[in-house]
């Protein structure tokens, strides 16, 4: 059965707020939103060494601007009848160079699920830590690259550049018969750099799936958006158009999870 967060990883985290409403905070010298879907946020010079050692794992990079989240789904189907109540969750990892934004989401499977589990925390507390066990039968890392172009007060403007995904296999009876994820960035076009708009919506999506995928083996997809547009998703307050979805077939069973994310 899927395993509860209990003792393996200690995660302090100084900015907790999960509402229905959207707020505003800072972190460090940067603003940024936290939506009801973000429940714990940090950025990577507050992490423990023992959190950036397991991210590292992965063959994700933390520095000390790396921005690292855990973020509850849009949407979950296919669960088994083992699911509890708990809230499922996958971890953002965040780097930036330049324009160019590399969002990591680490999530890992259970034979009832996909995603860390978490039950009775206190949502509404500012600053808390909290233990994971890492440990799972599998472990997915999707990845999501765009450039963010924004001009001023249009804070949200998007290219997506491309998806990718790979997993760890932790336990030999684990079965992965499919995988795919795929990265949408969903709103209005308007010109870059002119930021004049074209009166249109576009849903950009880009999947990367494969049938038996080999563990630790990189697959990907390179699908650029037009350099000469963005894609504006709204103001925030919440809402986000860019998701990244799992699509996970492990003996016969099918988990799917969605995750909208936002990055300013």
């Amino acid at each position: 059965m899927k395993k509860v967060i209990s003792m393996f990883m200690a995660i302090t985290l100084i900015l907790s707020f999960c509402s229905i409403f959207a707020s505003a905070e800072k972190v460090g010298n940067e603003d940024f939103v936290v939506s009801e879907n973000i429940l714990l946020s940090m950025e990577g010079s507050e992490a423990s060494e023992l959190v950036k050692s397991q991210i590292e794992e992965t063959g994700v990079i933390v520095n000390e601007s790396t921005k690292i989240e855990l973020i509850a789904p849009s949407r979950t189907e296919a669960r088994t009848a083992e699911n509890s109540n708990g809230i499922d969750s996958a971890l953002f990892v965040t780097n930036v160079v330049g324009n160019t934004v590399t969002t990591d989401v680490i999530i890992p499977g259970y034979e009832d699920g996909l995603g860390f589990q978490i039950e009775d925390v206190p949502m509404t507390r500012a600053g808390y830590s909290i233990d994971y066990d890492w440990y799972a039968d599998f472990t997915v890392r999707g990845t999501a690259v765009f450039n963010y172009l924004p001009e001023g007060s249009m804070l949200s403007c998007y290219q997506p550049i491309g998806a990718y995904f790979t997993y760890q296999k932790n336990n030999s009876e684990a079965d992965i018969r499919r995988i795919e994820v795929t990265y949408t960035c969903e709103g209005a076009e308007y010109t870059y750099p002119g930021y004049e708009s074209l009166d249109s919506t576009v849903a950009w999506a880009i999947p990367v799936s494969e049938f038996r995928p080999s563990p630790n083996v990189m697959y990907s997809l390179n699908s650029p958006y037009y350099t000469d547009r963005v894609i504006f998703t709204g103001a925030g307050g919440g809402y986000s158009r860019q998701y990244l979805s799992f699509d996970v077939y492990d003996s016969g069973t099918r988990y799917f999870q969605s995750f909208p994310f936002y990055y300013r």
